[in-house]
């Protein structure tokens, strides 16, 4: 039997700049976790990465992808060492001035990928020979993805 979508589901990210730090040096993105309705808004977003090399409306997609996964984050410390306190209404303007380009791109992925990180795909990958399409659909909407955030990260 299948299980009921919950709306309150979300995930842990850590962005790969602060894995090798302490636990409470990390600063935890909460994500959340797409239902199928909410993912065909989500496609609609990243088409654009399909259809322009417009590198500004790219990052606006960008933005509105990591809008719709990003729920909260915690262990924000400013350079004063005051927690960083979390604001739905300014956090994209935040993280604009706060990450890198690769830092949000990161966070953009890991908002498409819904919590599924490459060492899960590794593991995946070494337990199951299976090739099937949708699996191929993944990867080629990954390929793409990195392919548009080298492109923004030259043209930047």
């Amino acid at each position: 039997m299948p299980t009921l979508y919950d709306p309150e589901a979300e995930y842990d990210y850590v962005l790969s700049t602060d894995r090798d730090k302490p636990k409470e040096e990390q600063v935890k993105f909460k994500l959340r976790v797409f239902s199928k309705r909410q993912w065909s808004e989500l496609a609609k977003i990243h088409e654009v990465f399909k259809t322009t090399d417009d590198n500004e409306s790219m990052l606006e997609a960008a933005s509105d992808i990591v809008k719709k996964g990003l729920v909260s984050w915690s262990g924000w410390k400013a350079n004063d060492n005051e927690l960083v306190a979390y604001n739905e209404r300014t956090a994209i303007e935040f993280l604009d001035d706060a990450l890198t380009l690769n830092e949000f791109i990161e966070l953009m992925i890991a908002v498409i990928q819904q919590g599924v990180t490459d060492e899960d795909k590794k593991k995946s990958n070494s337990q199951s020979d299976l090739n099937t399409e949708s699996s191929k659909t993944v990867k080629t909407v990954q390929d793409n993805d990195n392919a548009k955030a080298s492109q923004l990260n030259t043209n930047q």
